[in-house]
């Protein structure tokens, strides 16, 4: 029963390590995004719809990983 415990409480750390560096990650993507659009705000439109769409897919690559960790 222990070993289950633990595994389970691996899973549950390996879920939240992914997820706060994804944020970091996000964080980093629209950082970028708010520089650029300084240096082109012609560019603002793409840039903002790349940044979302690469925050979306980052997004559902953690939430499939913390569906597999669950089972």
């Amino acid at each position: 029963m222990a070993e289950g415990v633990q595994i389970e409480q691996a899973a549950t750390r390996a879920v939240s390590a992914v997820a706060d560096y994804a944020m970091g990650e996000v964080l980093y993507l629209k950082q970028t995004q708010a520089m650029l659009e300084q240096q082109c705000p012609d560019a603002a439109e793409a840039l903002a719809l790349i940044a979302n769409t690469a925050a979306m897919h980052i997004a559902h690559q953690v939430r499939r990983f913390g569906s597999e960790m669950s089972g």
